[in-house]
């Protein structure tokens, strides 16, 4: 299963769909407000996005599933894996930190604001959402707060993930 990044649709992981798929049967979920999935009231954090998965992984699966996350697809892959490890075979965690202490000092306490993307990301979700591409800076707004106090993971609570889970890279 892929879990794109925060403000992207899966188009975003489509060069690795291909050779996946000789493999594996692929799973391309889209997350509340993103892709092709409309946006719903309320907030838009990392534990409802991961409840959203792990409600999907429980429809679709008949067995646990290697999950690939990136950006805050990697937060909701963790935090699938640390609430229901028996869906997680494995996960590939890219491109976001556990905590504050892993951002860039340039990042830390920088005021987030639509304009600060790349204008492809505005395109990509206007291409797709069923909400109309004026509604990226509503979705984007409701993110914020995620993006500020998110996710808060300690190192630690990797050691909660079975052995099968914890394979490294360096």
């Amino acid at each position: 299963m892929l879990l794109h990044g925060g403000m992207t649709p899966i188009e975003t992981f489509g060069g690795l769909r291909p050779g996946l798929s000789e493999r594996f049967r692929v799973y391309l979920p889209e997350r509340r407000g993103h892709g092709r999935t409309p946006d719903v009231p309320g907030p838009i954090t990392y534990e409802i996005m991961a409840a959203d998965t792990v409600a999907f992984l429980e429809k679709v699966l008949t067995e646990a599933a290697h999950l690939v996350g990136w950006s805050d697809g990697a937060v909701v892959g963790l935090l699938v894996a640390l609430m229901r490890p028996d869906l997680v075979r494995s996960l590939v965690y890219v491109g976001n930190p556990l905590n504050a202490s892993g951002l860039r000092p340039e990042l830390q306490g920088v005021e987030l604001s639509p304009d600060m993307l790349p204008p492809m990301l505005r395109e990509l979700y206007g291409a797709v959402s069923p909400d109309g591409p004026e509604h990226f800076d509503e979705v984007f707004a409701k993110l914020i707060p995620t993006w500020q106090s998110e996710p808060v993971a300690d190192l630690s609570e990797l050691e909660q993930l079975p052995s099968a889970h914890a394979r490294g890279c360096g």
